[in-house]
């Protein structure tokens, strides 16, 4: 019996560990990417069996080797697939969402590259998401001041222009602030 308990423990650390060691942004990312891609599972950043049931359907729908653990290697094949607009066979094509705002309206090249981009528009889409949790909570002086700290961030985000890199930056960092 302490056989076959040990064998389980060895199986599971591996995934325990694969998962402690991705950050709870990161964890995040492969959720919101999946739920993106017409995967049912929660995104809250916290590994758990809905988290590994979507992750081994994703790993057997691609013919990869199955294991139902998050890593930095499914990260950026899940952000290559979202950014490509994939999602999953039988999903209505909306799965793979744009960003919180009207791209019709676009009116820089940031806006631009945000609508061009499947992974800028979830981090938008998050950003909105916390944003507008963080207004929630707070009084009229605090929303004043929100508002005025997103304008000024809204300006040092169109200084990245179109490129992708500094706006994932600019806006996981603001993510991170809201939170």
């Amino acid at each position: 019996m302490l056989r076959l308990l040990l064998g389980i423990c060895l199986l599971i650390a591996p995934v325990a560990a694969q998962a402690q060691a991705m950050s709870r942004q990161d964890m995040i990312h492969v959720q919101g990417y999946l739920s993106d891609m017409g995967y049912d599972l929660a995104v809250d950043g916290a590994y758990g069996p809905g988290t590994a049931r979507a992750i081994r359907e994703f790993q057997t729908e691609q013919g990869l080797p199955v294991t139902g653990e998050p890593s930095q290697t499914l990260l950026d094949l899940l952000r290559a697939l979202h950014a490509s607009g994939w999602y999953r066979q039988g999903t209505p094509q909306q799965a793979a969402q744009g960003p919180s705002f009207d791209c019709a309206k676009a009116g820089n090249a940031s806006e631009l590259a945000i609508c061009g981009d499947g992974g800028l528009s979830f981090l938008d889409r998050e950003l909105s998401a916390s944003y507008s949790a963080v207004r929630n909570r707070l009084s009229s002086a605090g929303r004043t001041q929100l508002a005025s700290d997103q304008r000024a961030w809204l300006a040092d985000r169109n200084r990245c222009g179109s490129n992708v890199q500094c706006l994932r930056f600019a806006m996981e960092a603001r993510i991170g602030q809201l939170r």
